[in-house]
Parts: C-alpha cells; sequence; structure tokens
C-alpha cells in the first residue's frame, strides 16, 4: 500500500515516528512538509504566522495562502496517487480540498487530530475542515466525544506512541551524567514564555528544591521573571535530540510528566518516549494515563502536595523506582509502539 503523510516535519517529530511506523509495517511512505514548502513566492511560512495575529488582515491574507497552499498540495497527492492519506492536525488544508481528493482518487483521507482543533487558534481552517476527514483519530480519549458532535464520519481514539528505535535505555558517558545528572528531570520548550511553560514552571516549583533540572530553550528565562522558584534549575541548552533525551531520561533518577495544558485525559508523547528508555516518571494524573498504564506502571499525581510528596518517597526507594521503570518500557513495547498505532489506524479505515 502506498500511504501519504501530510505534515510540518521540520517543526514536529509525529511525522517521521509515523512515517517510520508504516514503512516497518511493509508500506511505501511519500511525504509532503507544509512548513518548508511555499505555495507562491509572496507566502512565508513565518509570514502567513505573523499575519495570521492580525485581525483586520487575517482572514483576506489566510484565504489567499490557503488557496495556494491546498491548491500545491493536492497536486502533489494526485501526482503521487496514494491509497491512504492522513494528515498531522488540518496542515492548512480546506474542506474542499480535502474533499476534491477523496472524490478524484476515490481514497481515505485522515486527520490525526495530535491538538484539539477547537483550540488551534492560529489554524482556522482545521475545525471547519473536520466533517471533509473521512476519519478521524484522537490522540486523548476525551477528544472522541467533542469531535463525534463535529463531524458524520468515523471518530477513534489513538493515543501517541513511542519509536523504540528511538528512545531506549542507554549508558550515559560521564560528561552526560554531569550535564544530565539531577534527582528530578524536565526538558520541554517555554513555548515563547507564554500560558504553556508557565504552567509547567508553576508545576515544577514545588519539587524545584528536590534537585529539579529544566531543559528547554531560553524562553524558560522568561519564564522564570514571573517564577522565580525556578530560576536555579533552568539549564538553557535549547532543543534537546534523541541522543540526549535518552541520556537525561538515564541520568535523572525522577523524570517529571508535565504534559501540555490543553490536554484533558492524554498522555503526551514524551511520556511514552520517556517510558521506552526505561526512565521512572512522575506524571500529573490523566485518565489515559490509567488506560496505557492499568498497572500503575507510571506513578501520577493529583495535587502539588501529592507530586512533592510521592517525589520524596520515590527518590528515598530506588528499588520501587527501578521495578515501575521497567514495567514502563515493557508495557510500552508491547501495547504503545508506533508500529502498533500505525497499524490501529490502518484497522479501522480499512476493516
Amino acid at each position: 500500500m502506498k500511504i501519504a503523510i501530510v505534515g510540518a516535519f521540520t517543526q514536529s517529530n509525529f511525522e517521521a515516528f509515523l512515517a517510520a511506523a508504516f514503512r516497518e509495517l511493509g508500506h511505501e511512505v511519500v511525504a509532503y512538509d507544509v512548513w518548508s514548502e511555499r505555495p507562491a513566492p509572496w507566502f512565508g511560512r513565518r509570514v502567513v504566522s505573523v499575519m495570521s495575529g492580525v485581525p483586520r488582515i487575517r482572514h483576506s491574507y489566510r484565504r489567499r495562502y490557503v488557496a495556494a497552499h491546498s491548491e500545491k498540495v493536492a497536486g502533489y497527492v494526485r501526482k503521487q496517487r496514494p491509497d491512504f492519506v492522513i494528515a498531522h492536525n488540518g496542515v492548512e488544508l480546506d474542506a474542499e480540498t480535502i474533499r476534491s481528493i477523496v472524490r478524484s482518487l476515490k481514497v481515505p483521507f485522515a486527520t490525526y487530530a495530535a491538538d484539539d482543533p477547537t483550540l488551534a487558534l492560529m489554524q482556522p481552517e482545521y475545525l471547519p475542515a473536520l466533517p471533509a476527514f473521512t476519519h478521524v483519530f484522537a490522540c486523548e480519549s476525551a477528544l472522541v466525544p467533542k469531535l463525534r458532535l463535529l463531524t458524520p464520519n468515523r471518530v477513534e481514539f489513538v493515543s501517541c506512541g513511542a519509536p523504540s528505535d528511538v528512545y531506549y535505555p542507554v549508558a550515559p558517558t560521564a560528561e552526560q551524567r554531569e550535564k544530565y545528572g539531577c534527582n528530578i528531570g524536565y526538558a520541554s520548550s517555554g513555548y515563547s514564555g507564554s500560558p504553556y511553560g508557565v504552567y509547567r514552571a508553576l508545576l515544577l516549583q514545588n519539587v524545584a528544591d528536590l534537585g529539579l533540572k529544566v531543559f528547554g530553550d531560553r524562553h524558560w528565562d522568561y519564564i522564570a521573571a514571573h517564577v522565580p522558584e525556578i530560576r536555579e534549575s533552568i539549564r538553557v541548552t535549547g532543543f534537546l535530540g534523541p541522543q540526549e533525551m535518552n541520556a537525561l531520561f538515564a541520568s535523572a533518577r525522577i523524570f517529571a510528566g508535565i504534559v501540555h495544558p490543553q490536554m484533558v485525559s492524554g498522555v503526551g508523547q514524551r511520556i511514552f518516549d520517556a517510558a521506552a528508555a526505561g526512565a521512572f516518571i512522575l506524571a500529573e494524573h490523566k485518565t489515559d494515563i490509567e488506560w496505557a498504564f492499568p498497572n500503575g506502571e507510571v506513578e501520577t499525581f493529583r495535587t502539588k502536595e501529592e507530586m512533592r510528596d510521592k517525589a520524596m518517597y520515590y527518590l528515598a526507594h530506588e528499588d520501587e523506582r527501578q521495578r515501575k521503570a521497567a514495567a514502563a518500557r515493557e508495557r510500552v513495547l508491547s501495547h504503545h509502539t508506533w508500529k502498533q498505532k500505525a497499524q490501529q489506524m490502518l484497522d479501522v479505515v480499512f476493516s
């Protein structure tokens, strides 16, 4: 089977992980990276993002951009003639383009809702385009009933997974131990100092004095101006690739699992990655964690007091940390790899 993936490969790991998973299943994969392509010389992706935030010109400019962008994506897909198309979120396509691809090629065209489309403020096309997709995959169970209200087509819960060939247990070097070694580790973008990053900081401040290190971009310095309790914990390293993340997972005694605040029930990608790498995880409670790790392989907290108490407990009980970490890795390998998620999607579409 030939599968086309449309997404922001230069911005996100999701597309690469899913492409690798489909290939591992034996399928041919072609890809269109919406962030590296310009539908016209005057439509730079950064310009579009800036223009989208200016209300008086936002809609007219975006209409022109989306029309040109949609035409180019449609041309690419029709040239490739895949048997199945899947998009990461809405990838700024208009509804009629999605429907025309489905009609002309007579193929299913799915979207993986890795983010809640009702909250995608800078992508106003996604929500009205949702009913045009033949299938909708929601990354968290809480999204399913909401999205079923918006489309007559099939909506299914398919959680994120882990690329087990990318994230796995390693033996850190002495230099990596020095850099990443800590009682509690965390890594994330600071989201330009926006509430997304501040939310994480307000949780992490509860354990800042227990030996916390936060790895991320320079925007964490902006956040520290508002949450000074974490200032000494911040390490401005920029983006950490898989090799660095594996070293962090192996060097931190506890890895803090705090997902994007828009997630209501979901398990974030990084929690699956950390589990695959053999880390002990202390995560904010989400109902999907109970589904994904039903035997408590990932420890959770519901209050800031519980977060601190459990961090202190597990720092003092290494054997329990190691048992849970090993069990979480086994659970991911047996139930939550991207290869398994890719097969689940195909089963839904072609059953």
